[in-house]
């Protein structure tokens, strides 16, 4: 979290983070009408995350043709931060392409 906390007090960080978010409400993306990925997928997700629910991952997977969706039980949002070998490592073999051969 020492990082995150490094981030968020350069200056205008806080104020340039609201902004994309206010950009987002203001200018919601175009969707496709396929929202289905079809594409190999891995998703990797801190079960601890207060941010956003690991409930959350479920669905989101579900929309993956080729997905793959790997928990991390004491990691937090800040996953690749928490876990970092292991993320790392789950990195490697899934660009190496040995999940879905």
């Amino acid at each position: 979290m020492i990082r995150v906390n490094q981030a968020w007090s350069k200056p205008q960080a806080l104020t340039s983070m609201i902004h994309w978010y206010r950009a987002l409400v203001r200018y919601p993306p175009v969707l496709p009408v396929d929202q289905r990925l079809h594409m190999p997928v891995l998703m990797l997700w801190g079960k601890q995350d207060i941010a956003l629910s690991y409930e959350m991952a479920q669905l989101s997977i579900e929309l993956c043709d080729q997905g793959k969706l790997i928990f991390f039980e004491e990691a937090t949002h800040w996953v690749q931060h928490d876990e970092a070998e292991k993320v790392n490592q789950y990195l490697l073999d899934f660009l190496g392409g040995e999940f879905y051969e």
